[in-house]
C-alpha cells in the first residue's frame, strides 16, 4: 500500500468514525426533543441565565471556551480553538450550572479512544458539570476503565455511562420531585 492509499484509507476511517458520532448526536437529540424543548434563545443567553431556567431544556453544540488545544495555540501566540459541548442541559434540579453531555461512538478499533483524554480536560477546563454516553464496541481495551477513573479526580466530570445508563438518569432527573 503506498502513502496516497493510505491516506485515502484514514480519511475513509475518520469520515466513517465522524458520521456515527454524527448519528449517535442526532439521536440523542431526537430522544431530548421528546422530553424537552430545545433553548431558542442565544448561547450566551442560555449559559448567562441557566440558573433560572424554569424548566428543563437543552442547547446543542454549545461553545464553552477555548479547547485545550485552543489554549495550547493561545499560548504560543496564534488563534485558539474553540470547544463545544454536544449538549448542555439546563433546567435539571442539582444542575445549576447545567449539565453537560459529550456523545461519544467507536465501532472498529481505532485512534478515537485516545480523543476521551482530551474530553476529560476540556470538560474539566470548561468547569460544566459533565456526563459522557458511549456506545459501540469498538473501544480498546481498557479505554472506558480509564476515563470512568478520572470521576471524582475532577471536579466536572461527574460520570461515564453507555448511553443507555445516561438516559435512564436523565429521566429521573426529569421527573424528580421539588
Amino acid at each position: 500500500m503506498n502513502n496516497k492509499e493510505r491516506t485515502e484509507g484514514n480519511r475513509e476511517r475518520g469520515r466513517r468514525i465522524s458520521e456515527s458520532g454524527n448519528k449517535l448526536e442526532n439521536w440523542f437529540e431526537s430522544y431530548l426533543l421528546r422530553h424537552m424543548e430545545e433553548y431558542e434563545g442565544t448561547k450566551a443567553e442560555f449559559l448567562e441565565g441557566i440558573q433560572g431556567l424554569t424548566k428543563p431544556c437543552f442547547m446543542r453544540s454549545v461553545n464553552l471556551g477555548l479547547s485545550e488545544y485552543g489554549a495550547y495555540k493561545e499560548k504560543k501566540g496564534n488563534r485558539g480553538g474553540m470547544q463545544y459541548a454536544d449538549f448542555v442541559i439546563g433546567g435539571l434540579e442539582g444542575f445549576p450550572d447545567g449539565l453537560r453531555v459529550e456523545c461519544k461512538r467507536q465501532d472498529s478499533v481505532g485512534s478515537a479512544d485516545e480523543k476521551l483524554n482530551y474530553t476529560v480536560a476540556n470538560i474539566e477546563r470548561a468547569g460544566v458539570p459533565a456526563w459522557i454516553g458511549w456506545v459501540g464496541d469498538g473501544w480498546k481495551d481498557g479505554a472506558m476503565a480509564r476515563t470512568r477513573a478520572q470521576v471524582g479526580k475532577t471536579t466536572s466530570l461527574i460520570g461515564v455511562h453507555h448511553m443507555e445508563v445516561v438516559k435512564e438518569e436523565l429521566v429521573k432527573l426529569l421527573h424528580k420531585k421539588s
